[in-house]
């Protein structure tokens, strides 16, 4: 099945119409909010949100005014479009997301199963003080800043995100986060869950396992204070085995025996009729180029996902945190233009929406020739992609136009490249007083 440009357009257009054709849903005040012929109607306020970049809101505004409108249509207030994006409740934009990326045919795989990330990251967002619940403190001799954390559940071949749960800056559940998400996915395909350091737990595990999905996460270390420092397990070498336990509320029962593990009811909510609930997983671990090792918990079979298969399977994950960085600065979601958490979570949502938009572009469609005897395999430069995305969404350039802007400028793929990952200072959003006019 061939992709193109206006086949992904013309599902987000479909999606766009479903939502706005039931608009009264999402809306503040169901009878009569966003139903009215308005200068800015839903489906122009969706368009709107979506294509918001990093400058102010006027050129924002006026940009979407721009041709190829035929009709000549006079450009909103900043007013105008904050009283009525106040009507639109942030979960329209999130049924937004779904209905436009549960359209799209999947293609890519790994062995037939469909690979998905799950991962969090933080976002800044505008200093509000009525937004309790989004304050965030790290030092008492430091003033308070504002943020929200995103958990995206990603699909890392297709490169897409296919859900999300955005929990306020003071209230991180990243593990619930992940439970909520998986549970809403369909059980109609092979999938394989990847996750790093901070989902493991047998919590976790279990209700990854009731869900009759695969799984491969990371865990730490078995001299650390994780989970996995409960196994009597070799302290050196590579390990490969079945783990077999019975979890239990009663710590009497535990003593003396290596069978049962001892769990609070806090931290696990699936204990059978009879005070136990028996879990089994298998545990790897993998000693890196460096030297260094990494356990991974999976219940993947071991005839067919072997060591080094785990180890190239797992590096696979790390597509999430590029799509997080791609998110934040080539979509440009550090750039918001709203103070409240309703307008806050609008452009969140929009901004992942046109993510996909402009990355499934970017992998699906037949865009790069390819040329023989060239070093490296090609594929398109994001960051390069998003504006003319943009364009040809508002209608400003033709697909034939599209096509050839995403030739320019392509990305030669390296494969063994890497790079030591840096840890940020804390950073604030960008004021809107500091904007591109």
């Amino acid at each position: 099945m061939k992709i193109t440009p206006k086949m992904v357009k013309d599902k987000l257009d479909a999606a766009i119409s479903a939502l706005t054709d039931n608009i009264w849903l999402f809306a503040d005040n169901p009878k009569s909010d966003l139903t009215k012929d308005r200068k800015l109607p839903a489906d122009s306020l969706l368009r709107l949100l979506l294509k918001f970049g990093g400058k102010s809101l006027q050129s924002e505004l006026s940009a979407n005014y721009l041709p190829p409108r035929k009709i000549p249509q006079s450009v909103p207030t900043k007013s105008a479009f904050s009283q009525q994006r106040k009507k639109l409740l942030w979960e329209g934009c999130y049924v937004l997301l779904r209905y436009f990326t549960d359209s799209l045919p999947y293609m890519k795989t790994f062995e037939g199963y469909r690979l998905f990330a799950c991962d969090g990251s933080t976002v800044p967002i505008p200093r509000n003080e009525d937004e309790e619940d989004y304050s965030v403190v790290t030092r008492k001799d430091r003033k308070s800043f504002n943020q929200l954390h995103i958990n995206g559940l990603f699909d890392i071949l297709n490169r897409v995100f296919l859900d999300c749960i955005i929990d306020p800056g003071a209230h991180i559940r990243e593990r619930d986060a992940m439970i909520k998400m998986v549970n809403r996915l369909e059980d109609t395909f092979m999938a394989i869950i990847l996750a790093d350091r901070g989902y493991e737990g047998y919590k976790d595990i279990a209700h990854l396992i009731e869900s009759r999905l695969n799984f491969l996460i990371r865990g730490k270390d078995l001299d650390s204070n994780g989970f996995l420092h409960t196994l009597k397990l070799p302290a050196d070498g590579e390990i490969d085995i079945d783990v077999d336990k019975i979890l239990t509320f009663d710590r009497s029962i535990c003593n003396g025996n290596d069978a049962f593990v001892k769990v609070y009811p806090r931290n696990f909510d699936l204990m059978g009729p009879s005070g136990t609930y028996r879990i089994q997983f298998r545990l790897v671990r993998i000693q890196l180029d460096d030297g260094s090792y990494e356990c991974l918990v999976t219940n993947l079979p071991r005839d067919q996902f072997p060591l080094r298969k785990l180890k190239k399977l797992y590096h696979l994950r790390w597509g999430i945190e590029n799509a997080y960085r791609d998110l934040k600065y080539s979509v440009d979601l550090l750039h918001f233009h709203g103070k409240s958490a309703q307008a806050v979570l609008q452009e969140v949502l929009c901004s992942m929406t046109m993510f996909n938009f402009c990355a499934y572009l970017c992998v699906h469609a037949d865009i790069l020739h390819v040329h023989s005897g060239s070093k490296y395999r090609y594929k398109v430069n994001f960051a390069n992609a998003v504006g003319p995305c943009r364009s040809f969404l508002h209608g400003s350039i033709d697909e034939t136009e599209l096509l050839e802007r995403l030739r320019l400028a392509p990305t030669p793929i390296r494969p063994n490249r890497h790079s030591p990952r840096h840890r940020l200072k804390e950073q604030s959003s960008r004021e809107f007083n500091y904007r591109a006019s």
